[in-house]
């Protein structure tokens, strides 16, 4: 073979090499078939080729859905063209989807993908919008101008994507070339792909209303060559803690407990999971419990993703703040609003707060509030060091969003205006707190009336009279979400006030508080 037959030969190869990465497939239909160059699978006995060359659905007259796909890897630095029309106006039981990139050929089923939708929704609302599918949740990532295909729409449709997950969707309903973008946005949640496709969904009238045409597919597919690298870890309690990737890595090593390592003497975890749903967080689970407010490093190395790239070493420093069970007085009822009428400011609603007084973070989980008679199970949250809890009726959730950390009660007990006796105890019933107010708390028989609140002095201080509880002070009325208006950092002493014999078995002692 001559030299110059070897360099044509490496030209050729380099050229067509080419075509394969940057153009992945075109079709016009001008052959009169679907079935080859390129070549279409799915239900293919629901579409037909029309006399002017279009990709047509012709599918029995009935109530469902139908797709076709071609092979396709497209999905870097890529571009998808192509036109759509229906003979009809869009509905929820009547719309068509395009899949730009698709893990599967089964476009009715479970996939990682992305498509457009044309339609789905209903009169002036129709609009064309680009959504990423895994497995098959659907997350819409550009919404389109409402109307743009609300009557029977024919229209050019373009969809570009870069190397990183920018994406821009534009259609031209004029097809004219002068494309109008509807958006942008950064997704990269796949990097895969396998199928392009189109998807009908349609009732009995508009089973054969559905064209097709003009698809040009260009770009390739995403060669990984970065490795991964550790986002973040999170503290979910003195023996767990998950780690967050910044993609999906590779099962095998992320659960090799060697790969992890903490400092000051914890050592690696006694077990890995990798999450069953999101694949780039692993959770760790160790023998040896973390202290408290205390700095630690982690360390993991030779985790792979799954292009097979393995990780550089990352040394992670942490301070751990988990929820630990709480004592009487570590979380207290800080503020009371039994009487909002007549409003000084503050939202004509009934609300108490609570604040912890720790150092720590308080999972009030399956923790129960009420009063005598109506107790509530509270749901999973956590109050942080120094937090002030607001916590109300359900529906007066909203009036309280603006002043900090709010809890709706969908069961909520009622605050009696002349006083009442409230509780709070935790998830085993031990008591936390506990506040018998009367209206003689507010020492103001005008605020007594109504639209003040009733604030505690100090909340650390275990007397949880009347000495110290007052109204409030602010002109609002009180201080939801904020320190109290009267509070204040003086403890009022516990003591003994008498020890007196009554008889010769009976002593009675007086102290100054309850």
């Amino acid at each position: 073979m001559s030299n110059y037959l070897s360099r044509f030969l490496l030209l050729i190869f380099a050229l067509v090499t080419q075509i394969t990465v940057n153009a992945q497939f075109t079709d016009d239909f001008t052959d009169g078939d679907f079935t080859n160059n390129p070549i279409w699978t799915g239900n293919t006995s629901n579409f037909q080729i029309t006399p002017t060359f279009q990709l047509q659905l012709n599918a029995p007259a009935v109530t469902a859905t139908s797709h076709l796909v071609i092979q396709s890897t497209a999905i870097g630095n890529s571009q998808y063209d192509f036109y759509v029309r229906m003979d009809f106006d869009p509905s929820t039981s009547n719309y068509a989807k395009v899949y730009l990139t698709s893990s599967d050929s089964n476009l009715s089923g479970s996939l990682n993908g992305y498509f457009v939708q044309i339609g789905g929704a209903s009169g002036a609302v129709d609009d064309v919008s680009l959504y990423y599918q895994n497995g098959t949740s659907k997350t819409k990532i550009i919404d389109g101008a409402d109307g743009t295909v609300a009557i029977s729409p024919e229209l050019d449709i373009r969809v570009v994507r870069d190397m990183t997950g920018n994406w821009e969707l534009l259609i031209d309903t004029a097809m004219n070339g002068a494309f109008i973008s509807q958006g942008t946005a950064f997704h990269n949640q796949t990097t895969l792909s396998s199928y392009f496709g189109v998807f009908c969904k349609y009732t009995s009238t508009r089973s054969d209303k559905f064209f097709f045409d003009n698809f040009i597919v260009s770009g390739g597919p995403i060669v990984d060559i970065n490795p991964p690298l550790v986002d973040s870890i999170v503290v979910k309690s003195s023996t767990k803690i998950d780690v967050y990737f910044n993609e999906n890595v590779e099962q095998s090593t992320a659960e090799l407990i060697s790969n992890y390592y903490v400092n000051n003497s914890i050592g690696n975890p006694y077990s890995n999971t990798q999450d069953a749903i999101n694949n780039a967080v692993v959770h760790l689970v160790f023998g040896t419990g973390l202290t408290n407010n205390t700095s630690y490093v982690l360390m993991v190395s030779n985790v792979k993703d799954m292009a097979g790239n393995v990780m550089i070493s990352q040394s992670l420093p942490f301070t751990t703040s988990f929820p630990q069970s709480a004592n009487y007085g570590d979380v207290v009822i800080n503020e009371i609003f039994p009487d909002p009428t007549p409003t000084q400011g503050l939202p004509d609603a009934e609300f108490i707060e609570l604040v912890n007084n720790t150092n720590a973070s308080i999972s009030l989980k399956n923790w129960v509030y009420g009063d005598a008679s109506t107790k509530v199970s509270l749901p999973e949250i956590t109050l942080q060091t120094t937090d002030y809890l607001i916590i109300c009726g359900e529906d007066d959730t909203a009036l309280f969003t603006g002043y900090g950390i709010v809890l709706g009660l969908s069961s909520w007990p009622t605050l009696n205006n002349g006083g009442d006796n409230l509780g709070l105890r935790d998830a085993a019933n031990n008591l936390i707190d506990t506040v018998a107010y009367t209206s003689g708390w507010y020492t103001n028989a005008d605020k007594a009336t109504g639209g003040w609140s009733l604030e505690r002095k100090n909340p650390k201080s275990i007397c949880s009279d009347a000495s110290n509880w007052s109204a409030s002070n602010n002109a609002n009325g009180g201080t939801p979400g904020v320190q109290n208006s009267i509070f204040s950092t003086i403890t009022i002493p516990f003591e003994l006030i008498t020890a007196s014999i009554l008889s010769s078995s009976n002593i009675e002692i007086v102290f100054s508080q309850r």
